[in-house]
């Protein structure tokens, strides 16, 4: 009752919805750089476009598999989201799959603990971006096997190893700071203690943790970049760097939207604006008998474009598809399909209500150039840059985003930055 007593103190209903908005939450982003969370929207208004990206830096409890998964609502409504009910494989997720493979979980009531990295966030007035370095946890399966005390080792029970999955477990001997990024260690003495070493969440006492790991997987890299880019036409950006050591040409990647369930494709045949091309522009649509928004939103109206500005390699299904898929309740996801050594996907998303401003795109190799006939205009470069990691080099792409020549963003990182192990 004191709880109701105090929100209802709490209560102003003077100023309207953005005004109260912002005093609310007082900035644009939210940056869990802990846990490995970032929040970040255009605006205050009840149609700003919104992300939230889920590094995950946490072991949290019953771990989905969705390292840098994002979500996207824009126009007073959800686009991407998160299925609802406790479905932790990577399938579920805005994220890839890689041969049909994500982030190991112990079958359907699995989980998926393995950390993630953050590797760099830029926050400023006309952009939020952030990286994330998820190789470690796509290429390792997590075990716990409690222990009584530092003499007692157990086994992993032997019904895990399987023809599928041979490997043998071992002791987690990293802790949390050798996953964290050199600027954002712990200070607490438990940051250095081993997952195999630290003490049991339950049980307490001598009990210890036990953590235990085995690969399976190879990827030499698994990078992440989603940016919001604000303006007077705000969109999303996810840059992804990714490649499988034993893959090759035939390696299959699998770039997943999550997408909400009234979400249908628009024929092309339909794309009635110019800078629509169905080459490399996928849109979603509402059906015609959708809610309407708020304040001028007709029934059905609102859009969100897919621009696939890059995606190497053969399209087994074209450009994009979207997937029926079923875990007791109906979900579906856009899939962009590639087979290639390395996908390079760099994907642009921008909501919008029928009949509004689409940006013309231009390109030059490696750079964008996005125009609103309103005067927006941005530049979008990507830059591939080499660095190394545990004795391998691998690819790290640079985003240098302009607009009026003023640089918005510009990421780079050093060596140092990514997580220096695989497994």
């Amino acid at each position: 009752m004191l709880g109701l007593l105090v929100m209802t103190s709490d209560y102003d209903d003077t100023g309207d919805y953005e005004s109260q908005n912002e005093a609310a939450q007082g900035g644009l982003t939210f940056y869990g750089k802990e846990r490995g969370l970032v929040i970040t929207q255009s605006g205050y208004d009840d149609q700003a476009l919104k992300m939230q990206l889920h590094i995950r830096q946490d072991l949290g409890g019953h771990t989905y598999g969705d390292r840098g998964s994002f979500t996207l609502s824009a126009l007073g409504r959800s686009f991407v989201r998160n299925p609802v009910g406790y479905v932790p494989q990577t399938k579920w997720s805005s994220t890839i799959l890689v041969n049909g493979q994500g982030i190991e979980t112990r079958g359907i009531y699995g989980k998926a603990p393995q950390p993630a990295r953050i590797i760099y966030h830029q926050d400023n007035d006309l952009a939020t971006f952030t990286g994330g370095d998820a190789t470690y946890a796509y290429n390792t399966e997590w075990y716990w096997t409690a222990r009584e005390s530092l003499d007692d080792h157990p086994s992993v029970p032997s019904r895990l190893i399987t023809v599928e999955r041979p490997g043998t477990f071992s002791p987690v001997n990293l802790t949390w700071n050798d996953f964290r990024h050199p600027d954002n260690q712990l200070v607490e003495a438990y940051g250095n203690i081993s997952f195999y070493d630290r003490a049991h969440w339950q049980f307490g006492g001598t009990w210890k943790e036990g953590v235990q790991t085995r690969q399976v997987n190879d990827l030499s890299q698994y990078y992440r970049q989603a940016g919001l880019v604000r303006g007077d036409h705000s969109y999303l950006l996810v840059v992804d760097d990714l490649h499988k050591i034993t893959g090759g040409l035939e390696t299959e990647y699998e770039w997943m939207a999550q997408i909400a369930q009234d979400l249908v494709e628009m024929d092309p045949a339909d794309f009635h604006h110019p800078n629509l091309n169905a080459a490399m522009d996928f849109v979603l649509r509402e059906q015609a008998t959708a809610p309407a928004g708020a304040e001028g939103i007709s029934l059905g109206t609102r859009r969100l474009l897919f621009r696939v500005l890059s995606a190497e390699g053969s399209q087994p299904d074209g450009l994009a598809s979207i997937i029926q898929d079923s875990y007791g309740k109906v979900a579906n996801r856009l899939v962009v399909k590639r087979k290639s050594e390395r996908p390079r996907f760099r994907i642009l998303m921008y909501p919008y209500i029928e009949g509004d401003d689409i940006p013309s795109l231009t390109s030059s190799g490696a750079t964008h150039t996005l125009q609103w006939s309103s005067g927006q205009v941005d530049t979008i470069a990507f830059n591939l840059s080499t660095k190394s990691v545990a004795n391998m080099n691998v690819e790290f792409t640079e985003i240098l985003l302009k607009r009026d020549g003023e640089v918005l963003v510009e990421t780079k990182v050093e060596d140092s930055d990514l997580v220096p192990f695989r497994w």
